[in-house]
């Protein structure tokens, strides 16, 4: 296990934590993620096989073949619960992406809550998805 040290760090695993990630999925890696507001270490996450990346990338386009054929108001429905999730913790997210991204803290949290525009966004197109 690789220790993560610094402030930015314990911020980082005390945010997770409060997401309800196990500290193996971001410590116990061997790649290092920096954040480019101080170039410190925030964690360690695992590296993925090329073979692992290609049968989740093709897992995920069959899902999106599927998914597209959902209508528009169940699509936007379901999307609008998933952005109620993550508005209940567009706090610690939005210092997430802050803190790993570099964006200034409103930007952040705006990212954080962008899942309201997309379910509304569904509707005027008719819920079409290229």
């Amino acid at each position: 296990t690789i220790t993560v040290q610094g402030n930015l760090a314990r911020e980082v695993a005390t945010l997770l934590a409060s997401l309800g990630l196990e500290p193996s999925a971001y410590s116990d890696g061997n790649r290092p993620v920096c954040s480019p507001i101080t170039g410190e270490i925030i964690a360690h996450v695992h590296d993925v096989a090329p073979n692992l990346v290609r049968h989740e990338i093709d897992t995920a386009c069959e899902a999106f073949q599927k998914w597209r054929t959902v209508p528009a108001p169940r699509r936007g429905g379901l999307v609008r619960l998933f952005g109620d999730t993550l508005r209940g913790a567009k706090e610690a997210l939005g210092r997430l992406i802050t803190i790993e991204v570099g964006k200034n803290p409103l930007s952040g949290v705006a990212s954080a809550s962008v899942s309201r525009w997309h379910s509304q966004v569904t509707r005027p197109h008719h819920g079409h998805t290229s």
